[in-house]
């Protein structure tokens, strides 16, 4: 046989088992956008401002399964995830608990995403700078993922928290609308003298879509927003001061078509199982993964050099 027909022959071979996702890996291999979203999820020369002597929410949002990519990993149920904050001589560990899990779209991927939170009670010591070190046990692979993200105790800075039609938004919301008319809201608790301005990005299948400056009325900063259509959304509040910019929303909201009659309001709702939001991620996914089409060309390349005739 030759050398063109071996190598078409293994090419089929590949190819057919990557299209019917039956390559056997002995490499784990984890999903692009894993460490979706960390917080507080500064750097080292930019560390989240958090404020000193108070708690803080730690909050880790992870992909365990790309549809799109056709990657899958245990269930969150069966992870240990933990966050390790150090500084000198001070290291304390939080056990992060899981709270929610929902489908999103991230860069035209369809994922599902767990939601996981622990409380971290910050030193009264102002001006530290403290490492958080984010780690995920896969039971089922017995490996460890980690990354390190940094914070800065700064008792100046300002604080609050946003509301969406009434509802507090926390970093686990997921709220349902019924129309796309919204009331966004932030209310300081902390040094609002500080705060320079007030802002809203809102997110659509991964992109951008708007920036909504919300404007100080009273004591609280306000905005009405319209939603472009039906979907899902990511919303981020920001808040801007001299110290920096502070993120202090990360919030999924769905505009849902057979809900809507036209009024403003909304009902906060949590996806109730792991297997719901893969459901619903699978739902957004091509009729065919990368590794599949992957496969598809692999195979049809082989067939090629199967039936090539020599000149």
């Amino acid at each position: 046989m030759s050398l063109a027909k071996v190598a078409g022959t293994l090419m089929v071979a590949v190819g057919v088992l990557l299209a019917l996702n039956a390559f056997p890996l002995s490499t784990v291999i984890y999903p692009q956008y894993f460490w979706y979203e960390l917080y507080p999820g500064g750097t080292s020369s930019e560390p989240t401002a958090v404020p000193p002597g108070k708690d803080v929410t730690l909050v880790a949002k992870l992909v365990y399964y790309d549809a799109t990519a056709g990657i899958s990993l245990p269930l969150p149920t069966l992870w240990e995830v933990r966050a390790v904050v150090e500084a000198g001589d001070y290291r304390v560990e939080v056990q992060l608990e899981l709270k929610d899990f929902y489908a999103t779209t991230i860069d035209s991927h369809s994922c599902a995403v767990s939601v996981w939170e622990g409380v971290w009670s910050v030193p009264i010591a102002d001006g530290v700078t403290y490492s958080i070190t984010w780690v995920v046990y896969f039971e089922d692979y017995g490996s460890t993922l980690q990354r390190t993200t940094y914070a800065r105790a700064t008792v100046s800075a300002p604080d609050g928290y946003f509301r969406i039609n009434g509802q507090v938004a926390t970093a686990t919301s997921v709220i349902v609308v019924d129309s796309p008319r919204l009331t966004l809201e932030f209310i300081p608790t902390d040094n609002a003298d500080r705060i320079g301005s007030v802002y809203v990005e809102v997110f659509r299948d991964g992109k951008r879509v708007e920036v909504v400056e919300l404007v100080r009325s009273g004591t609280v900063f306000t905005a009405m927003y319209t939603l472009p259509g039906y979907g899902k959304y990511t919303l981020k509040g920001y808040v801007k001061w001299s110290g920096g910019t502070l993120e202090r929303m990360s919030v999924l909201l769905s505009l849902d078509a057979e809900r809507d009659i036209g009024i403003g309001g909304g009902t906060p709702t949590t996806t109730p199982n792991p297997t719901s939001a893969v459901k619903e991620a699978d739902e957004g996914r091509p009729p065919l993964t990368f590794a599949q089409l992957a496969g598809v060309g692999l195979a049809a390349l082989g067939l090629v050099l199967l039936t090539r005739r020599r000149v």
